[in-house]
Formats: C-alpha cells, structure tokens, sequence
C-alpha cells in the first residue's frame, strides 16, 4: 500500500492495522499493532480532546520532522494507545477492521467497541498489542471480539493457497486466521 492511499483509509476511518517495523528492536517482535486516525472531527472533538488526549502538531508541524514522511512512503497518525504522533511505514500493513466516520452506524459501532473493549485495557495489554506479543495477541483480540458480535455467523470458508512463497502481507493474514480458528473452536467448546 502506498503512503496516499493509506493516509486517506486513515483520514475518514479508525483504523485498527499490523504493519512490518523497518527496524527491528530488541524485545519486540517485528510485526506492531496500532490504532490510530487522522480524522480532524474525531480528533479536535470531545472524545478526541478528553478521552484520546488529541494535541495537534507542534514546533511548525510536519515541517519540524527534519525529513519528508511522503518521500520515504511513511504514514503519520495520532495513536490511540500512546496517545501521541506516530509514524510508520505503508507498504506492509494489514488492516484488521476499519469504523468508518462517515457512516452514523459505523461511527456508533466504533464508540460502542471502544467503550467495551479498548477504554479498559491495562498498559500491559496495550503493549501486548502494539508489539511485544505481536500478531498472535491482535488476532486473539480480534478473535474474542468477533465472537461476541456474531456468535451465530459461520466461519468463513478458506480458499487453497497457491504454492508460491506468500508475501509478508499474506504471511500476517494467515496468522491471523490460524489464530482466529483456533479461537473459533475454543469458544464452540
């Protein structure tokens, strides 16, 4: 994906996302965790301001960065966990769920999943999530949280794979639904 696309997905939706480090660090695994927008309603709004404690840029805005975040095909946005800017690479992101902002259902939604699962998460979840357990802990939270929106939907039936070596986009994908199906049938038990 590149850096425009990603930057308009994230100007009108929330946006729950995986994407590849392009440094690795010590004690974290190589695939993070982010929720995030951009949305300015959202953002400069109450929720934004009380809840996500929303700041706008500082010190000339993106200016002040020392480098051009396009160029480099880098995406800037406001971390709902952190709490602050962040800024991450574009081409090897998996977007989990999107709320879309413009939809008053969506947008609902989002309020209502936020409220029950995200508002209490403890730090160490938080970190989990963003990177220390990676993308086992996103799909297990994905997972619990599928289940409880739809515990009657089937489970969606998988096409056969290719045998070419899948991409690291695709690798995430299928992480994501080993572990989804494995949630699956613990919760069935």
């Amino acid at each position: 994906m590149n850096n425009y696309s990603l930057q308009k997905i994230l100007g009108n939706n929330v946006v729950e996302l995986t994407f590849v480090r392009r440094h690795l660090a010590p004690g974290w695994n190589d695939i993070r965790g982010l929720l995030g927008t951009t949305n300015y309603k959202l953002l400069n709004g109450v929720f934004g301001k009380a809840v996500l404690h929303f700041q706008p840029p500082k010190y000339g805005g993106w200016e002040a960065m020392g480098y051009n975040y396009k160029q480099k095909n880098l995406c800037v946005v406001w971390d709902f966990f952190r709490q602050e800017y962040r800024v991450f690479g574009a081409e090897n992101v998996n977007v989990r769920q999107l709320f879309d902002l413009n939809d008053p259902e969506q947008e609902k939604l989002f309020y209502d999943w936020f409220y029950e699962f995200i508002i209490n998460m403890t730090e160490q979840q938080k970190l989990d999530f963003m990177g220390y357990e990676g993308e086992a802990y996103a799909a297990i939270q994905q997972a619990r949280q599928n289940a409880l929106r739809a515990k009657s939907a089937p489970a969606p039936q998988q096409k056969p794979v290719a045998d070419i070596k899948p991409t690291i986009t695709q690798r995430i994908a299928n992480v994501y639904n080993n572990v989804k199906n494995y949630i699956t049938q613990f919760f069935k038990k």
